[in-house]
C-alpha cells in the first residue's frame, strides 16, 4: 500500500509536547508527514520555539475574536496546503470554516468539548468497517497520549483510516 505524505498544521497554546512527538516521529521516519505550520494564540508558547528549532514555519494569530481567528486560520492554512490540524493543547474555539475545510484531531477532548460537538471532529470512515467514531478513550489517555496521536497519523498515512473528506 502506497504511503501518503500527510500535510499537517499544529495549533498550540502551550509547550507543544505533542508537536515534539510528531517532529520526532517524522525525523525518525516512523511517520510520513510534513508539518507545514505551527500556530499559536500565545506569543510565549514554547511550541513556537520547538517549531523554530525544527525549521518549521510558525505563526501567531492576530485576530482576537472567534470569527476573526476562524477566518485568519482558514485562509492561512488553505494557502499553505494543510489537510489535517492537530490541536496540541490549543484553548481557543474552533470555528465553522476550520471544521468545514480540515480534518481536526484534538489531543485534549475534555477541554475541547466546551468548544464544539465532539462528533464533528471524530467521525471518520474506517475501510471495511464503515463509519466509526474515534472516541475519547481511543484518542486521549494521558499515559499514552503522544504515541496514540502518532499511531493515528501513521494509520492515515498508510491508508488504514480514510481521512479524506
Amino acid at each position: 500500500m502506497k504511503k501518503e505524505v500527510l500535510k499537517l498544521a499544529v495549533l498550540s497554546s502551550e509547550n507543544g509536547i505533542i508537536l515534539q512527538e510528531i517532529i520526532d516521529a517524522i525525523i525518525s521516519n516512523v511517520l510520513d508527514a510534513k508539518i507545514n505550520a505551527v500556530v499559536s494564540d500565545n506569543k510565549d508558547a514554547y511550541a513556537l520555539e520547538r517549531a523554530r528549532k525544527a525549521g518549521i514555519e510558525s505563526y501567531i494569530i492576530r485576530s482576537h475574536n472567534a470569527k476573526g481567528r476562524d477566518e485568519e486560520l482558514s485562509v492561512m492554512l488553505n494557502l499553505i496546503n494543510v489537510e489535517i490540524i492537530i490541536l496540541d493543547h490549543y484553548f481557543k474555539n474552533i470555528g465553522p470554516k476550520l471544521l468545514e475545510n480540515f480534518i481536526i484531531l484534538n489531543t485534549d477532548p475534555p477541554v475541547f468539548q466546551n468548544h464544539i460537538d465532539n462528533e464533528t471532529i471524530w467521525k471518520l470512515h474506517v475501510p471495511g468497517v464503515g463509519d466509526n467514531t474515534l472516541d475519547e478513550k481511543f484518542l486521549h489517555n494521558k499515559k499514552n497520549e503522544k504515541s496514540q496521536i502518532v499511531s493515528i497519523l501513521k494509520a492515515f498515512s498508510e491508508g488504514k483510516i480514510d481521512y479524506h473528506k
